[in-house]
């Protein structure tokens, strides 16, 4: 009889493993260390990414029977606003992503994940956490913090909004971005260093976007989170199997993750079902744009606001930001000669997480 898989973390990561392996009738424990699900979030939106695959995110969820009954917003249009507020209107006949809101209430991401690991049978166990050397899957989370966002939800008018500001003076190295939606939005800066100072670049993003758009809001509910980033050459520490951001699994140079934490689950839980290796099936589906997007985030942090006034305008037609983000994210012979030297430069941030792995 198959041993019972012990899964630490029920994230979306955890859960996706969980009801994978769940659903194949295998017994699942998934231990969370708090007393809910989504205790990270506050009902805020997000973004699944849609330009690394020529697939679509939803349509490859489906045929991989990972559940995409959770809300979720189709999104063509992006504006991204310059330093001195000159607005860039981009978009695309294909999606550039999916809004989604997490949290534990009714037909969030995360709440769905949830109701489906438990009625394909997998058991949730909160208040508890399981000790490193028995767990199968560790989906635990961040490692370190390779950047944080500071923002909060809040009420609004019914208008649907995507923007984006590339703006040091609010978020360092980052962007600061405001998506609404039937009445519903989120305010953010994602930024890398001086965290301490994330409330105050909160407060210059939300005036700057007052400034521009006129933004009527009732706040809600204030949040900040963080995100891990390290490019590994294994996820495997032992018998374990490391997914999500627990595997330093993130997007370095945007913090569009949510693809690669769901994916990470479903690969691991796969690997379990299949005495499959679980570094060949995750390196198969997403090690280049990760690669890539290493490289890319070294670029990107040398630009100043003067250099943002510059490119915005030489991106290109309104059409041309997706096929742009693709290309940016696809692995050339220019970006793989780069990306071991630029690792290797950035190796300060990641030792810590390294020597975890070891």
């Amino acid at each position: 009889m198959p041993k019972k898989i012990k899964i630490a973390g029920a994230g979306l990561s955890g859960l996706t493993a969980g009801m994978v392996l769940a659903k194949e009738g295998r017994e699942v424990e998934i231990h969370e260390l708090t007393n809910s699900i989504g205790n990270r979030f506050g009902d805020d939106f997000q973004g699944l990414e849609n330009w690394t695959k020529k697939i679509d995110v939803i349509e490859q969820f489906q045929s991989l029977g990972i559940p995409t009954d959770f809300e979720f917003f189709p999104t063509k249009e992006l504006s991204v606003i310059s330093p001195k507020g000159k607005i860039y209107s981009f978009s695309s006949r294909r999606n550039f992503y999916y809004l989604i809101r997490r949290g534990k209430q009714n037909g969030r991401l995360d709440s769905t994940f949830f109701e489906k690991a438990k009625n394909f049978g997998a058991k949730v166990i909160f208040n508890s956490k399981l000790p490193s050397n028995e767990m199968d899957i560790d989906a635990t989370g961040p490692k370190v913090t390779s950047a944080m966002a500071f923002g909060f939800t809040f009420k609004t008018d019914k208008k649907s909004r995507n923007f984006m500001i590339l703006d040091n003076d609010l978020a360092p190295k980052g962007y600061a971005y405001c998506l609404t939606r039937e009445g519903w939005g989120t305010v953010a800066t994602a930024f890398y260093g001086n965290y301490q100072k994330g409330k105050i670049y909160l407060e210059k993003t939300l005036q700057r976007f007052k400034e521009i758009l006129g933004l009527p809001h009732e706040e809600l509910h204030y949040f900040a989170c963080r995100g891990s980033y390290f490019p590994t050459q294994t996820l495997k520490r032992n018998k374990t199997l490391l997914v999500g951001e627990s595997g330093g699994l993130q997007d370095y140079l945007l913090g569009f993750g949510l693809r690669y934490a769901i994916l990470s689950g479903y690969f691991a839980a796969q690997s379990i079902l299949q005495n499959k290796d679980f570094d060949k099936l995750w390196k198969r589906e997403f090690q280049k744009p990760l690669n890539a997007s290493l490289v890319n985030r070294f670029a990107f942090e040398k630009f100043r606001n003067e250099d943002f006034e510059k490119v915005l305008p030489n991106i290109g037609s309104e059409e041309s930001l997706h096929k742009f983000l693709t290309k940016v994210y696809n692995l050339g012979l220019a970006t793989s000669f780069a990306f071991p030297i630029i690792k290797w430069k950035l190796k300060d941030r990641f030792t810590k997480f390294e020597q975890d792995l070891i």
